[in-house]
């Protein structure tokens, strides 16, 4: 890939092996990791048997924290705008959107976090 001009690449739903981090800084490739959080966002509707989100991010972070060849992480991908309306105006998606980052943060203090989506879901926050 970086022989080709490329020098990133997004792993999006799933949090990539530290293997995987050690053989794209080998390659000079730097990788944008996928927490996939918006897997949880029907339970913002129903909390029966929710899991402990921010818990499970932290644990992804703390995987890969510090890598190097870490780009950034995704902490969400594509959840449907009338959802993220219904959520963001009951306050839960932002809560919650808020407290992945913090999650983050927590264990990779320095680490950029991002929100991927298409199309625009138009308010999600920084």
């Amino acid at each position: 890939m970086a022989a080709n001009g490329l020098n990133a690449v997004r792993i999006p739903h799933t949090l990539p092996p530290r293997l995987l981090l050690d053989i794209a800084q080998k390659h000079g490739l730097r990788v944008m990791a996928g927490l996939s959080a918006e897997q949880f966002a029907g339970y913002l509707i129903d909390r029966k048997g929710a899991p402990d989100v921010e818990k499970l991010i932290r644990s992804k972070a703390r995987d890969c924290a510090g890598h190097p060849a870490l780009l950034c992480y995704a902490r969400g991908n594509e959840i449907a705008a009338p959802v993220v309306r219904w959520l963001w105006a009951a306050g839960e998606l932002k809560a919650t959107s808020s407290a992945c980052t913090g999650a983050v943060k927590a264990e990779d203090p320095d680490a950029l976090v991002t929100y991927v989506n298409y199309p625009t879901t138009e308010i999600i926050p920084r």
